[in-house]
């Protein structure tokens, strides 16, 4: 459940538990520092991903394995969403190479969240470079 059950809307859930919201958003913008995509944004990059996918993102970065980054920046720098980026012209090696299983892992599972929840909340990735 990507909001974590949190009871009250003023809270997201980071992967552990739920923290306000903007605390959620100060967290998800240090986790992904080094992206180099605007964190200012409202409307794309990593600022409008933080704000309007936060649990997706945080619970990205709390992944066990520590992979789900790895995926999402491939899917980022391929321009590509989803199960869609399962091609060897796009993230397939990267996939496949996720602990616990490949394509069935719980990295790809959060990583297409987080891509999920971008196609839906309309952030525009091509506001910047990807994240390397």
């Amino acid at each position: 459940m990507q909001d974590g059950g949190c009871v009250d809307p003023a809270l997201v859930f980071d992967g552990r538990s739920c923290v306000d919201e903007s605390i959620g958003v100060a967290e998800c913008r240090k986790l992904t520092v080094g992206a180099k995509f605007p964190i200012d944004s409202a409307t794309c990059g990593i600022g409008c991903i933080c704000s309007r996918c936060t649990p997706a993102i945080l619970q990205c970065g709390a992944d066990p394995h520590g992979y789900c980054m790895t995926i999402l920046g491939c899917m980022l720098r391929a321009e590509c969403s989803g199960v869609s980026c399962y091609s060897p012209s796009t993230c397939q090696a990267v996939i496949d190479a996720a602990p616990g299983g490949g394509l069935t892992s719980l990295s790809v599972a959060l990583a297409i969240q987080v891509s999920d929840c971008t196609g839906t909340s309309a952030c525009s990735l091509s506001c910047a470079p990807p994240l390397l």
